[in-house]
């Protein structure tokens, strides 16, 4: 990454101010991470990406409960550092289990990338598509909302709003310098398009309802964006993996 073409859009994220409501104080998001209240992941550029003949995009809602250097985070500068210090962490996609302790309890927690459905259906595709060899490598991978709760869950409203259009700058600029062929949401139009007469993702994609395909029992949005052909899907939870296999098919489909 290169942190001098993103560290303003991450500078003004993290020395947002925030208030949880069971806080009676208001502090910047890097001070909140530092208390392991709130989290923060960048992009991801696998390093086979340039070549793949997919240039493959793939963008998710927030990475909930993403465990972070929180002791480091003395500052914002230091929280910056933070940030583009992660870059050596899209290898841990590839093994079939990671370890780690937990920076909140201290203790041994171990997490397997290969049950998420998330990243079934982005290796289904990779491997229809004739790229299954070291997959993750060959995309790019992002998401909608970088900062998310510490713990677990997607980040509320609250966290969201006063940062719309940052995000929506963050993520325009990300597809105009990696320029990939094809982006694939797995968000949902809900949270590419949260409010009505605010500031949305599907907007400024071009990105609207009355694209909506059906394909089985998965919709899909279809789009494009400056040369970028976009599919949106539901997030793949709750498929069984045949269903995920036919998902990653119809979203090939599109694509062609």
């Amino acid at each position: 990454m290169d942190n001098s073409i993103f560290q303003s859009y991450y500078s003004k994220l993290l020395s947002s101010p925030y208030k949880f409501k069971s806080e009676n104080r208001k502090l910047p998001t890097w001070a909140w991470i530092s208390e392991k209240k709130l989290t923060v992941c960048p992009h991801f550029v696998g390093n086979l990406y340039p070549e793949s003949s997919l240039r493959l995009m793939v963008v998710g809602r927030a990475v909930n409960g993403w465990d972070v250097d929180a002791e480091s985070c003395t500052s914002l500068e230091a929280a910056l550092n933070m940030v583009f210090r992660q870059e050596d962490r899209f290898e841990d996609v590839a093994k079939d289990k990671i370890v780690y302790i937990d920076s909140q309890t201290g203790k041994e927690k171990s997490y397997r990338y290969s049950n998420s459905r998330f990243w079934k259906l982005i290796r289904h595709i990779l491997e229809q598509s004739g790229e299954s060899e070291n997959y993750h490598q060959r995309i790019l991978w992002s998401n909608l909302y970088k900062v998310a709760p510490y713990t677990t869950g997607n980040p509320s409203w609250g966290l969201i709003k006063p940062q719309m259009q940052i995000y929506i700058d963050l993520l325009v600029k990300e597809i105009r310098l990696y320029k990939p062929s094809h982006i694939l949401f797995i968000t949902g139009m809900d949270y590419l398009n949260p409010w009505p007469n605010e500031p949305q993702f599907g907007e400024t994609l071009g990105i609207g309802t009355r694209n909506q395909t059906k394909f089985f029992d998965s919709k899909f949005e279809v789009g494009e964006f400056e040369g970028s052909k976009i599919v949106v899907c539901e997030r793949p939870e709750n498929k069984s993996d045949e269903a995920i296999a036919q998902m990653a098919r119809d979203i090939l489909k599109l694509f062609a």
